[in-house]
């Protein structure tokens, strides 16, 4: 078995990274078939119906994330009627593109350029940028046009750039779902014919008899991962049949990348239960000139509207939801209008924008300058003095006198009509989202955390239990927490504690006298790469504690090295 890793840049094809996959034809030829996929029903099985292709065999190269990904692209062709399922998607391409950036993968000699064996070893698992296809939607070409066996010719590596950017195919819409969310797989499905995914593998966990495949160990990682294509679902596939019994019925029909001879035409079940990553799907184009993506400035004030959906006209099928992401302290929105209700001019930026997504791709971008109303000068109107009538008296008989007469001084009063002037309210709205992040503190069965409204979490303190994860996220109502930060003391006196596996990719501190007292704890794993300030009292008072820095080079975990090596903390290296 050899362990590679999945970088799933799927969705728009956001491949996954961190993941090994696991190493083990041409299609049959059939007519369109366009069709529907009712997600009321209890089972699907489109194996027979020329809904999908045949099982590919990647051999002995790690790439299954790029197995799985074209497995998922020729489904959406063929489930849009723009291919039948002799349609054969270039596995290389994918990994190829997934393996480096322009810079690395150009055929102009640059001092970034990889060279043929860096390419074929960073292929095996992908890159570290997650969001690579999704952020630049990238596209696709057919396994005629960049075959697999070009992977071993080294003569041919500077055609490779080239042939892989010769697009047929890009991407439309992209769409994912969390583990364990079975209505949100089937909805998927039903839009885009499959999903992509990984699971935690092992040989002793089939029943190759039927064979099924079921593994729900939740606390456990997904370190021994592997990419499938599920195409189907029975919610009656009887729990008896796996070997590791699921508490419920239910399994998933996955296709996999090791050829058509393994299992039963390379398909197997898997219990709906099974530790997984999330699942993705994606929509294709064979347009290759497709263009998606809506970019608008706007100048308006205070009062003004805009028909952001009227922009979107063109680039949105009338069937699609539009999701909106914006400032709310600037405007309020009502089917895809948006009415400005505050200025921009004392923000940082001077401007707010608009997001709009369909799925998970972004599809539109509308910056905005919103100015005040202007607030007309008051007209000050003169209050006449008041005139005093002196009714006349009969004078006094006087002394006359040589000095003049004085007379009084009547002072205007203020205009009754004056109010002064009006100021427009400003303020900076720093967060340009829609989600209802809160504030509030819990627990999970490792360890206690609070959250903020700007959607950030930070650990406050570890359980008294034997291992703890730190994931990336807590996810609280649905709404996902961004881990963030660990409190000096986080683990502190917990006399159960032998293992602490730190995956938080935001954490980039760890405080003096964060692991102390901990007198079984025996091992620290940290698998984020931005961990740059670690105080060299982090580990205190803990007894033959093995720190270990675990990623897919060297170089991608340089920063956390450097790190421990700055704070005088041993440590190890492990390639995943």
């Amino acid at each position: 078995m050899l362990k590679k890793r999945i970088s799933m840049l799927l969705v728009a094809v956001m491949i996954i990274t961190g993941i090994p996959c696991m190493p083990k034809a041409e299609v049959s030829a059939a007519s369109k078939d366009t069709y529907t996929i009712d997600v009321n029903d209890s089972s699907y099985d489109p194996r027979g119906t020329g809904r999908v292709t045949m099982a590919k065999d990647q051999g002995s190269y790690g790439i299954c994330y790029a197995y799985a990904l074209a497995s998922a692209v020729e489904t959406s062709l063929i489930k849009t009627g723009q291919a039948d399922s002799s349609v054969d998607i270039s596995d290389m391409q994918i990994a190829y593109t997934c393996s480096c950036t322009n810079l690395q993968c150009s055929p102009y000699k640059n001092s970034n350029r990889h060279t043929y064996y860096q390419i074929l070893s960073e292929m095996n698992g992908g890159m570290e940028e997650t969001s690579y296809y999704r952020a630049h939607r990238l596209g696709f070409v057919n396994e005629t046009d960049m075959p697999i066996a070009l992977l071993a010719d080294n003569s041919t590596f500077d055609t490779w750039y080239n042939l892989a950017n010769n697009y047929k195919y890009k991407i439309k819409r992209a769409y994912e779902v969390p583990a364990g969310d079975i209505q949100g797989v089937k909805e998927i499905i039903s839009k885009c014919g499959s999903v992509v995914t990984s699971y935690l593998t092992s040989d002793y966990l089939y029943n190759t008899t039927l064979p099924v495949y079921s593994y729900n160990n939740v606390s456990d990682t997904l370190k021994d991962s592997h990419a499938i294509q599920i195409v189907g679902w029975d919610d009656n596939y009887s729990k008896d049949n796996f070997l590791i019994k699921p508490s419920k019925n239910g399994a998933w029909l996955c296709k996999n990348s090791w050829g058509s001879y393994w299992s039963k035409d390379g398909y197997f079940w898997m219990s709906y239960e099974s530790l997984t990553q999330k699942f993705w799907g994606l929509t294709v184009t064979a347009d290759a000139n497709y263009d998606y993506y809506v970019n608008k400035d706007y100048n308006i004030m205070v009062g003004d509207s805009i028909d952001v959906k009227k922009d979107l006209a063109g680039y949105v099928d009338d069937d699609e939801e539009v999701r909106y992401v914006y400032g709310k302290d600037n405007y309020t929105e009502k089917d895809g209008v948006f009415t400005a209700t505050e200025s921009t001019e004392s923000s940082i930026a001077g401007y707010s924008k608009i997001f709009a997504y369909v799925g998970i791709n972004q599809v539109g971008e509308i910056k905005t300058v919103i100015k005040p109303t202007p607030t007309p000068t008051p007209t000050v109107q003169p209050t006449a003095t008041p005139v005093t009538t002196v009714q006349p008296t009969k004078a006094p008989t006087v002394q006359q006198s040589s000095q003049p007469v004085v007379k009084p001084y009547i002072v205007p009063s203020k205009p009754s009509n004056f109010s002064g002037f009006s100021v427009p309210k400003t303020e900076y709205n720093s967060s340009l989202r829609n989600v209802d992040y809160k504030a509030v503190s819990g627990s999970t069965s490792q360890f206690k955390y609070r959250t903020d409204s700007e959607g950030n979490a930070t650990i406050v303190k570890g359980k008294n239990v034997k291992k703890i994860t730190i994931p990336n996220a807590i996810k609280i109502d649905g709404i996902s927490y961004t881990v963030r930060k660990i409190d000096g003391k986080a683990f502190s006196n917990l006399k159960k504690l032998q293992t602490v596996t730190i995956q938080a990719a935001n954490v980039k501190k760890l405080s003096k006298n964060t692991f102390f007292k901990c007198k079984k704890l025996k091992n620290v794993t940290i698998t984020s790469v931005n961990l740059s300030n670690v105080s060299s009292a982090t580990i205190k008072k803990c007894s033959k504690v093995k720190v270990k820095v675990v990623g897919r080079s060297s170089k991608a975990q340089s920063k956390t090295a450097a790190a421990f090596k700055a704070a005088g903390i041993k440590f190890s290296y492990q390639r995943k």
